[in-house]
């Protein structure tokens, strides 16, 4: 989903730096993810499997209500 890679790709490089060393250990963990349940998680059909990528779903569901 092109979308979401432009989502993703915005993500990585502007807030990605700033984020601890688990948070992007999540980060890495999101990315594995297939874009289904992704699209899911951010559209709110479906939650995310635990809290460190529930909070990663959240930032990039602000990102996604600002563009």
């Amino acid at each position: 989903m092109r979308e979401l890679d432009i989502v993703l790709e915005h993500f990585l490089s502007e807030e990605f730096p700033a984020l601890s060393e688990a948070e992007q250990a999540d980060f890495e963990r999101l990315l594995k993810q297939t874009d289904p349940d992704l699209v899911h998680w951010l559209t709110g059909q479906s939650q995310a499997p635990d809290e460190g990528l529930a909070r990663l779903v959240q930032r990039l569901a602000r990102i996604l209500s600002n563009e």
